[in-house]
Order: structure tokens, then C-alpha cells, then sequence
């Protein structure tokens, strides 16, 4: 388990970070609308993204990726318990993605610890797959006494009917896990559930998609690379 008094620690994840900046079109849109996704820039880089994100009005999206071992080949719990102690103020919303596969005891385990970390930093909303509704059900009502709702993701090719159990939805433009061109049908989802079930979208979002993403009715935009600005990059 990582050691969060360390400043070692909580310093290995906030390095490197003087090239780091955000996308001008981020700041064209209402305070909490945008979400940058820190899955997106180096873990070294993370901590500084999520106070560079905070400081602006925006909300800090963590991917918490689950392969079929249990190992966390996104951002982890640990990182996202740091980025907590390090930014206190910070509007969390995380994103559970786990192998398609029935789930085995490693992957579980990592679910579980994963539901956890989301209560502790008090997320705005915790999003899965609909399958996983049911298979996490304790884990996620627990979730909910913490007052934190949980969306189902909205995959592409999935029709809404996964929704019955979830408290919003999260569209995904591209498959997860993926570096896609956002798939703009998808929006046509947001348009039914606009007004009546609070709605993100989420991958491939561009400046361009996230003016349309509002449009056709989204609450939360979510991108990564986007939105991020690297001095390498530039």
C-alpha cells in the first residue's frame, strides 16, 4: 500500500509538471462542466493536473482500470487518495473499467478497493458497466450512503436500457480504454436522456465535440488530450 505521509511519495506523482497546461477552449464553458481525464498525462504529472484542473473551475476524471489479474493499469486508488490529500478542494468523478470477462477473485478485489477510494474523496459519481450493477451491488449501496450516485456507462452499440438501476449515465464515444475518433452518433443518446437523468460523455472529445456534447444536452464533459497541453507536445 502506498505510504500517502510520504512527501517522496505525493512528489512522484507531481514532477515534471512546469510543462503541463490546459487547452484555452476548456475555459469557454460554465465552472464543473469540464472534466480533464488524468488518465490522460504521465503519472508523474497527475497531482499537478488535478490542482491546474481545480484552479480553473474544473472537475479532475479518474480512470480506474482493472485488468482480468486485478492489476490497476490506469490511474490507481493510491493516486487517487493522493490527489485528494494533495488537492482538498478537487471535484472528483471516477470511471470503473474492468475486462469484459466474467470477474475472478483478483479482479474483484480490485473493484472493491477501487469503490472504496471513490467513497473516501467523496466522488461526484462513480460510472461502470451495467453487468457490474449487479455483481458490485453491496459494494456500490454502500457507495450510495455515502451520498455517491452511480451512473452506468453507456457503451457504443448499447441501447439505454442499463440505466433502470443507475442514478445517471456516462456516454462513451469510443470504446474504452481506447484512443478513437469520438463516434458524434453517440450524442444522439445524450439528446433522450438530456433533462431527465444527469449525462457525461466521455472519449475522443475534442473542442469540436465538446461544444456539441453541450448542445445536445450533456451536464459533464470529460476529455484527456485534448485538453491537456504538454511543452513536448507543443
Amino acid at each position: 500500500m502506498t505510504d500517502k505521509s510520504n512527501p517522496r511519495v505525493s512528489q512522484s506523482l507531481d514532477s515534471a509538471a512546469s510543462g503541463l497546461g490546459l487547452a484555452r477552449w476548456a475555459g469557454n464553458f460554465a465552472p464543473g462542466t469540464i472534466s480533464g481525464s488524468v488518465y490522460a498525462v504521465p503519472a508523474a504529472n497527475r497531482i499537478h493536473a488535478a490542482r491546474l484542473l481545480t484552479g480553473h473551475g474544473h472537475r479532475v476524471h479518474v480512470d480506474l482500470i482493472v485488468a482480468a489479474d486485478g492489476t490497476h493499469t490506469g490511474v490507481t486508488p493510491e493516486q487517487l487518495l493522493l490527489m485528494r490529500q494533495a488537492v482538498p478542494d478537487a471535484r472528483f468523478d471516477v470511471h470503473l473499467i474492468l475486462p469484459s470477462t466474467d470477474m475472478n477473485g483478483p479482479a474483484r478485489s480490485a473493484s472493491e478497493t477501487a469503490i472504496r477510494a471513490a467513497g473516501s474523496v467523496n466522488a461526484e459519481f462513480f460510472a461502470l458497466a451495467p453487468r457490474l450493477l449487479h455483481d458490485l451491488i453491496d459494494d456500490l449501496e454502500d457507495l450510495r450512503t455515502k451520498e455517491v450516485p452511480i451512473w452506468a456507462e453507456v457503451a457504443i452499440g448499447d441501447d439505454l436500457t442499463g440505466l433502470r438501476r443507475a442514478d445517471g449515465a456516462l456516454v462513451m464515444l469510443i470504446e474504452s480504454g481506447t484512443k478513437n475518433v469520438a463516434d458524434r452518433s453517440q450524442l444522439r443518446k445524450v439528446v433522450r436522456l438530456a433533462g431527465t437523468t444527469p449525462v457525461g460523455i466521455d472519449g475522443g472529445v475534442t473542442a469540436a465535440v465538446a461544444a456539441e456534447g453541450l448542445l445536445a444536452g450533456a451536464d459533464v464533459i470529460i476529455s484527456g488530450r485534448a485538453l491537456f497541453e504538454l511543452a513536448d507536445r507543443k
